[in-house]
């Protein structure tokens, strides 16, 4: 396909835009070893740097006319272009509105979730009136993503299905993905988990196609959930050792500690006990150097339910006993009923 687009761009070579840009020629150029290299970043920042020579490009490239496989990897490249140029424009700070965006964020930093979505709401329906895109995109997925906090996961779903229309309208592949994971997400927490997989598989595709490797990771752990909470342990074990190692590879010390604990769970499941303490143990020793308190709780529960299992009920009550201190410091009422209720046991 690549080299249709080769001949297609051939044909444009003449002419030159503004001198504050690249002339054609050379923005041509930078956009075929940026396609061949398949960078999504400087595909992206070519149109932003050079919006004039690249309209002219757009322009020329959507009126090749012809049904040979040419012409449409042309007019394909320039739809790519519009969606770009669109994505500059939208860009465009407008002052009123990022002013309501950081209302939003401070109040939601600080729990304070009705403030936050009255602060979007707000931006949205100005958004709106100022026919934005962009901004329309950003608020709706906060909103989203507050709903989705609150637990109000229909209300959730309903909001990033809608972003999901507007991001693919405006060719932005970035959201696009990022909504499909955040959809995955919602109807992970609706327990609706052949839903969860099918967009987080979606959502890994396109994550891969740019290049996104913290989006990968994140979709490779969303699927092994979804693969656990269905009991294919198997398939769920191999996902999140995927997800291991992308997350390694990009120093994402909070994503390696999680995939060590879903890691150890799927092991627990499996009845391999001795991988899963392994593994729990890692990420306990990974969320203590992060000062990830839910991730300090949490794991040595875990440790203290598979020393449960093993009947070693000594290190299963110090264990235990760790995580009730933590979960009780974190007002983490669930966390602590179950630590309770495994100390009972013992």
């Amino acid at each position: 396909m690549l080299k249709c687009f080769v001949l297609a761009l051939a044909l444009l070579l003449a002419g030159a835009a503004q001198a504050a840009e690249l002339s054609r020629e050379e923005f041509l150029e930078q956009l075929l070893t940026a396609l061949r290299a398949e960078d999504a970043e400087k595909i992206g920042l070519l149109p932003q740097e050079n919006p004039t020579t690249a309209r002219e490009t757009q322009q020329a490239l959507q009126q090749v006319e012809g049904e040979e496989e040419a012409a449409q990897g042309a007019r394909a490249v320039g739809d790519l272009l519009e969606g770009f140029l669109a994505a500059v424009t939208d860009n465009d700070n407008i002052p009123e509105l990022d002013q309501l965006q950081e209302q939003g964020e401070q109040a939601y930093d600080h729990s304070d979730f009705q403030n936050a979505l009255q602060a979007w709401e707000k931006g949205l329906q100005r958004a709106r009136e100022l026919e934005n895109p962009r901004y329309i995109s950003q608020f709706i997925n906060n909103l989203g993503m507050t709903y989705s906090k609150l637990g109000q996961h229909i209300k959730a779903l309903d909001y990033y299905e809608q972003v999901l229309v507007i991001d693919r309208k405006i060719h932005d592949r970035k959201l696009e993905a990022d909504d499909l994971s955040n959809i995955g997400g919602v109807y992970r927490n609706l327990n609706q988990y052949a839903k969860s997989l099918d967009h987080f598989k979606q959502a890994l595709v396109i994550h891969r196609e740019i290049h996104d490797r913290k989006g990968e990771g994140a979709d490779l752990t969303g699927i092994g959930l979804a693969y656990n909470n269905l009991e294919q342990y198997a398939k769920a074990l191999d996902h999140f050792k995927q997800a291991l190692v992308i997350h390694r590879e990009i120093h994402d010390r909070k994503g390696e500690a999680d995939d060590l604990s879903n890691i150890g769970g799927v092991y627990r499941n499996l009845n391999q006990y001795a991988k899963s303490l392994d593994h729990f143990k890692q990420a306990l020793v990974v969320h203590r150097e992060l000062g990830d308190r839910q991730g300090e709780a949490d794991d040595p529960g875990n440790i203290g339910v598979v020393y449960l299992t093993l009947g070693q009920y000594a290190n299963a009550r110090d264990y235990h006993e760790q995580a009730l201190v933590i979960h009780r410091e974190i007002a983490d009422h669930a966390g602590e009923s179950r630590d309770l209720n495994n100390i009972c046991i013992v």
